[in-house]
């Protein structure tokens, strides 16, 4: 380390005297967002594990012989899936007959895979968020890439559990298409919540020194040493009920339509690049449209941290700012944007695509964001 002046010479000094707890002490926050992921997440990490055991001990023959017909030696790897779990199939063609194994890779748990896939994301995007707010500067596009990137990535992740849809809004429009049932939407958006709000627990533990060194300590809304808007969004000070509405109204149809024609079978658009194509979309429209109230287009996205930073000290503002006139908004606008864009688009482009042939194998496969029990 080189010291460049006296006052770095003294602080190293008084590290070196020891800390003081009031300053550098472990928080509760901090305490807090352990338990919860550990009361969370490891029970379900020693589950699964219990259940990998029990399916390697269990008598049940793994190897079946088949009758000899092939000399040529061929390996065959076969994935498919009906309901879940998942079931990976391997042969393996010899000179002695076919040889063919299964294997269990994961037991679909839909409201899990959701709350780690907007855990991954929020706690990527929060993160790009932190390290220009806290540096003193305005998000760039290097922030937008960042949230877009971890949405592709993580629908790769998740999409063969539950779909990884993400938002409560994009759960709202499988809905309303039939894909989902109510039940079903209520236990998405509710763990997609979850989600968020243990994302930014994380994002706040990781960056909890450097908050305190920003705001001395001191837990702001907005202004020059406010935090806030690191988790959660806040409109500009021009914007009226109005134009906050018809924003996230319009935002969250760009993303569904845009949702609907990357998954439509009828588009034929390869399904290894949908993730990344959505995560594009995200990156397009929060690049174009996220000055107004900072481009939520999520329920869960929005209202999850909101009730972090209430737990972690922030001023009642979080729910308060503008006099109780905004944080609703990023809760309804979202699902008014799901709902008109689900018949927008089957008014002005789903009634117009050609439809498949009967014979087309991709009629009986679910989409990329389907949930994992929708067939077709």
């Amino acid at each position: 380390m080189l010291v460049h002046n006296l006052d770095d010479f003294r602080s190293i000094s008084d590290f070196s005297k020891g800390i003081d707890s009031k300053d550098y002490g472990i928080s509760f926050y901090m305490l807090a967002t352990a338990t919860i992921f550990s009361t969370l997440y490891i029970p379900t990490a020693l589950f699964y594990a219990l259940d990998a055991v029990v399916y390697l001990l269990s008598p049940q023959p793994r190897y079946h012989k088949l009758p000899s017909g092939q000399t040529q030696k061929h390996m065959s790897v076969q994935s498919y899936e009906a309901k879940p779990p998942i079931i990976i199939s391997c042969s393996l063609c010899t000179e002695d007959g076919l040889e063919s194994t299964q294997a269990v890779v994961s037991e679909s748990s839909p409201d899990e895979a959701e709350s780690v896939g907007q855990g991954n994301v929020r706690f990527i995007g929060f993160g790009s968020l932190a390290t220009s707010i806290l540096a003193g500067e305005l998000p760039g596009l290097d922030a937008k890439l960042a949230w877009a990137l971890a949405f592709g990535i993580t629908i790769h992740m998740g999409a063969l559990i539950s779909g990884c849809n993400m938002d409560p809004a994009i759960s709202f429009m499988f809905f309303l298409m039939r894909h989902m049932t109510f039940i079903q939407f209520v236990v998405y958006s509710l763990a997609q919540t979850l989600g968020c709000f243990l994302g930014a627990a994380l994002t706040f533990g990781v960056y909890y020194d450097a908050i305190n060194n920003f705001d001395n300590g001191t837990r702001q809304v907005l202004g020059p040493q406010g935090t806030a808007g690191i988790f959660t969004s806040f409109p500009q000070p021009y914007l009226s009920i109005a134009g906050a509405i018809i924003d996230q109204i319009a935002t969250t149809s760009l993303l569904c339509i845009s949702v609907r024609a990357i998954i439509d079978k009828r588009t034929k658009v390869a399904e290894s690049m949908q993730p990344l194509l959505i995560g594009f979309c995200v990156y397009f429209i929060v690049a174009s449209y996220s000055y107004n109230g900072g481009g939520s287009m999520n329920p869960a996205r929005d209202f999850g941290p909101r009730l972090f930073l209430l737990v972690a000290g922030y001023p009642k503002d979080v729910i308060s700012h503008n006099d109780y006139k905004w944080f609703w908004i990023p809760i309804i606008g979202p699902f008014i944007g799901a709902a008109f864009s689900t018949y927008f688009y089957d008014l002005a482009i789903g009634m117009h695509l050609p439809e498949l042939e009967p014979d087309d194998p991709s009629r009986k496969r679910r989409t990329t964001m389907d949930p994992m029990d929708w067939q077709s």
